[in-house]
């Protein structure tokens, strides 16, 4: 089956509140959360570097 990117996002939304567990998520939690997974993965293969 295939997803259109919105539709994409849109499961990832969902599944991130269906973990929070009642709590109030803002639209930057979500948003972090998603970015710094990413950030690792490009990171692992040598495509981003981060400087603390």
């Amino acid at each position: 089956m295939l997803l259109t990117t919105f539709s994409d996002y849109s499961m990832r939304v969902i599944m991130y509140l269906g973990l929070q567990r009642g709590q109030l998520v803002t639209i930057s939690d979500i948003a972090q959360a998603y970015l710094s997974q990413y950030s690792e993965r490009l990171e692992c293969v040598g495509a981003y570097e981060c400087h603390d």
